[in-house]
């Protein structure tokens, strides 16, 4: 390590343990070291209490912070053991001094002993891969856990081609980190699934979206291309799902394009790995001259059973002018296992108007439980001249999975919410949990502030 990134860790650290003294608004200390052994399976952790519904911080920006200095960018969320929060997230610039050498990737789970979030940890510093948090629709970072061993991973972009998975049997107080992206070239967007033992892994590179699994910790990583239909041969560059089904079988939606200059059409495709064809579930219908991108697209996944569902923003035509009322958010269906045959997809209401720009993009959660019913949360924006109804984020509900209605989460003092936000039931009900970053400070209505950084709302 340069001599410039260990005074940049010191910074931090006196920076950190000043202001973060105490208090649930603000991050308690962050631990400064990288890595760390394991010490073994915490059998024994008690569960004690669950985090209060409504809303809560779960950590803020540091008060007084340089402008270049972000807490919560790609943030990522998965339920425990206990169906309680882990949280891992970028801390960009924490020193302070505009040089994003000491970006860090850090993680946090609620303490249900405690009654609060446990003091950040630094996972590990992964320098100026992440510059800013203007990188979005990308999400470089992602936790998951496996109720099976006791085991926490997370998985992330260190170098522009090095995908990095630390892995914790101690609920997160320690971590061993290794290396697991392969070739060369521009990595992005991990996203990581476990369980039995087995980690599974899909990531973007070059173009090309891989697919990788291992069983234990020595196993060695079986490797595969995700295909792409004719004619659309390049994986656009946005967060791919991944997600287990009740077998643990694992199955991807992702967003492919043709390559081809000033004729790209987005398509959302669905693929189970160890077969060799994916199957468009939707189509942006319509050439789009400048980029994919541009269509916002996204996508959330989940399983009733064996049969997948999903969730996914896709603009089906450009977006020319402020009055164009098309919806941008929908809902599909499976109806067989493999995914091969999805019915129409379902458009969720607007929750706008015409004269509002950009409704809903991006970053998308979805949750169906065994009754039928649908919990989907998309990224609301109010870009427009008159702003939407409700505010943010948009959380659409359905008994069947045919109509929605479209809201906000309970009292949300957000007129615009839920960038990188993900979306986990936390009850057998199906009541859901909530969590994604914002910039700007919101007061609830009993007083409580919420500050910039990442909040959680969990359904009463």
């Amino acid at each position: 390590m340069s001599s410039r990134s260990s005074s940049s860790l010191i910074v931090g650290a006196l920076l950190v343990s000043a202001l973060f003294a105490c208090g649930q608004t603000k991050p308690r200390p962050i631990e400064e070291e990288d890595a760390g052994v394991d010490a073994g399976v915490d059998a024994g952790r008690p569960r004690g209490e669950d985090p209060a519904t409504g809303w809560r911080q779960v950590f803020a920006y540091p008060d007084g912070g340089m402008a270049t200095t972000k807490l919560g960018p790609h943030v990522s969320s998965a339920p425990d053991q206990f169906n309680q929060p882990l949280v891992a997230a970028v801390y960009v610039d924490p020193s302070g001094d505009g040089d994003f050498g000491d970006n860090r990737v850090v993680f946090t789970r609620w303490n249900g002993t405690d009654k609060k979030f446990q003091d950040l940890k630094t996972v590990e510093v992964v320098g100026d891969v992440l510059p800013t948090p203007g990188s979005k629709p990308s999400r470089q970072v992602s936790v998951a856990y496996d109720a099976t061993v006791n085991r926490v991973a997370v998985a992330y972009v260190k170098q522009p081609g090095e995908v990095r998975l630390a892995h914790s049997a101690d609920d997160g107080a320690f971590f061993s980190l290794s290396t697991v992206s392969t070739g060369s070239g521009v990595t992005s967007n991990p996203v990581l699934a476990l369980r039995g033992d087995v980690t599974h892994l899909v990531y973007l590179q070059d173009g090309q979206l891989i697919y990788r699994k291992r069983t234990g910790l020595m196993g060695t990583f079986m490797n595969e291309t995700a295909p792409t239909p004719a004619g659309l041969t390049k994986v656009v560059d946005v967060p791919p799902a991944l997600v287990l089904d009740g077998n643990g079988n694992p199955g991807v939606a992702y967003f492919v394009a043709d390559p081809m200059p000033m004729s790209f059409t987005a398509s959302l495709v669905f693929w189970r790995p160890g077969t060799t064809t994916a199957t468009v579930i939707a189509s942006s219908g319509s050439t789009e001259v400048l980029q994919p991108a541009l269509l916002m697209p996204g996508v959330a996944l989940t399983y009733v059973g064996q049969l997948p569902r999903v969730a996914f923003h896709l603009r089906n035509t450009p977006r020319m002018s402020a009055m164009d009322n098309t919806s941008e958010l929908f809902f599909a269906a499976a109806s067989d296992a493999a995914g091969t045959m999805w019915g129409t997809p379902v458009a969720l209401p607007r929750n706008g108007n015409g004269m509002t720009f950009n409704s809903t993009r991006w970053y998308s959660g979805l949750s169906v439980d065994a009754t039928g019913k649908v919990v989907v949360a998309g990224y609301f924006s109010e870009g427009g001249f008159t702003g939407g109804q409700c505010g943010g984020p948009k959380l659409g509900r359905s008994n069947d999975g045919a109509s929605f209605t479209v809201c906000a989460p309970g009292d949300t003092p957000y007129n615009f919410a839920g960038e990188w936000l993900t979306l986990w039931p936390h009850t057998m009900g199906g009541k859901v949990t909530l969590i994604f970053a914002t910039d700007g400070a919101r007061t609830l209505g009993n007083g409580t502030v919420l500050d910039p950084g990442v909040v959680m709302w969990r359904e009463p």
